[in-house]
C-alpha cells in the first residue's frame, strides 16, 4: 500500500513584501510547490492521501489561497483536473 503524506501546506503564506505582477513572490512559490506535490501524488497513484497540519497559513486565508488548489497553472496541472481520480477512492475527502 502506498500512502502519500502532505503536511503544513500553508497556502496563502506571504513574506518579505516582494511582489511581482500583483502577487507576493513567496505566496506564488508556496502555490507552485503545492501543485508540484499534487502532480507527484497523481503520478504515484497512492491508495491513501493524508493531509496533516495547516492547509492554509491563517484562519482567514486570502482569496488567492482558496483558489490555488483548483488553479490549473501554466502547465494545466491543477488539482481540479485530477479531482475525479480521488473521488470514489474511499478517501474521506477529495481535492
Amino acid at each position: 500500500m502506498i500512502i502519500a503524506h502532505l503536511s503544513d501546506l500553508h497556502l496563502g503564506y506571504r513574506a518579505f513584501g516582494n511582489v511581482e505582477q500583483g502577487r507576493n513572490i513567496r505566496e506564488a512559490d508556496v502555490a507552485r510547490a503545492f501543485h508540484q506535490a499534487i502532480q507527484k501524488v497523481v503520478e504515484i497513484a497512492p491508495s491513501v492521501v493524508l493531509v496533516a497540519g495547516d492547509v492554509f497559513d491563517r484562519p482567514e486565508p486570502p482569496h488567492s489561497a482558496l483558489v490555488a488548489p483548483g488553479y490549473a497553472g501554466p502547465d494545466g496541472g491543477g488539482c481540479s483536473r485530477h479531482a475525479g481520480r480521488f473521488r470514489g477512492s474511499g478517501c474521506l475527502g477529495s481535492v
